[in-house]
């Protein structure tokens, strides 16, 4: 895979912790398969507890070990070191053992996952404990051949000088050839195997639930299709919902104002019916009370020649 790859293929944002932004230091992944800074993770669970993930925000079980004991992830690592083979081999650029020397043409340890000068590279060469590391000339590097060499080494933690080169199926972590005879030892409580058997059933596995994901993948882009359509239509369909809605509310408003208007009208004439009838029936008492005034006066005149 590695082989493959060009700078073209990954962007930095992928080489970029989301927690410090910066470029990762040991990177480790969290059970939610997403990826930080060993350090940053432990500053991170000294703030929560329980723990959640920087960017999902779902509750994630350390090991025993704590963040130490999360895996590294060794495809970050590769990217790193590709994009330092790709940045660094060009001149101008100093060696990462000396730090002063920039001219000539460098090197690249897989074991230690450094770039070197051609002084360094010399030395390295020679050093009991690095004259058998696995060095690319920076010649090597450029041709498309030569681009699976910039890749890191895996040692185990606990034998330094021992590349992790078996996968332990029981405990389901990975191991060097150390760890088959000391702690992995091959029986009932643990299985080592092969990594590259590991990676080919792994990669089955995977190819099988890849294929089994297409179908619900173009079920989901169906649906977000048919999703996008109906928002496409959304705002028609609520100008006219809208239209029909003031019309008929329109029509309600029009045949209340009718009932209104007929309704003050009765009123109206109602009134003026009352009207009248009390107009007629005050002229009459009114009539009356005069009959009765006149009468009184006539009676109080009688009674006063009467007595003189």
């Amino acid at each position: 895979m590695a082989s493959k790859m060009s700078m073209g293929n990954f962007d930095d944002q992928f080489l970029t912790c989301p927690v410090c932004m910066l470029h990762f230091r040991d990177p480790r992944i969290l059970p939610c398969l997403h990826t930080f800074c060993r350090e940053c993770l432990q500053e991170w669970a000294t703030k929560q507890q329980p723990l959640e993930c920087p960017t999902c925000r779902i509750q994630v079980s350390l090991p025993d070990q704590g963040v130490d004991g999360l895996r590294t992830n060794f495809y970050v690592n590769n990217l790193l070191d590709f994009a330092t083979v790709t940045k660094g081999a060009g001149p101008g650029v100093p060696c990462q053992v000396c730090e002063g020397n920039v001219e000539g043409s460098k090197s690249w340890c897989a074991d230690c996952a450094t770039l070197m000068c051609e002084s360094c590279t010399a030395v390295h060469r020679k050093l009991p404990s690095t004259k058998d590391h696995e060095v690319t000339t920076e010649e090597t590097l450029k041709a498309d051949r030569g681009l699976s060499n910039f890749q890191r080494k895996r040692h185990c933690h606990k034998h330094k000088n021992q590349e992790l080169v078996f996968y332990c199926e029981s405990c389901k972590d990975l191991i060097c050839t150390a760890c088959t005879v000391v702690d992995h030892r091959p029986g009932k409580d643990h299985n080592p195997v092969e990594i590259a058997t590991v990676a080919k059933s792994k990669k089955e596995t995977l190819q099988g639930l890849l294929r089994q994901i297409d179908p619900r993948l173009r079920e989901i882009q169906a649906s977000v299709v048919e999703a996008e359509k109906k928002m496409t239509n959304l705002i028609p369909f609520k100008e006219v919902a809208i239209n029909k809605t003031n019309t008929y509310f329109q029509q309600l408003i029009d045949l209340l104002q009718m009932r209104r208007k007929k309704i003050l009208s009765q009123i109206d004439e109602q009134c003026q019916a009352d009207g009248k009838a009390l107009q007629t029936k005050k002229e009459a008492i009114e009539f009356e009370l005069a009959g009765l005034t006149s009468a009184q006066s006539f009676c109080q005149q009688a009674v006063t020649r009467t007595r003189k």
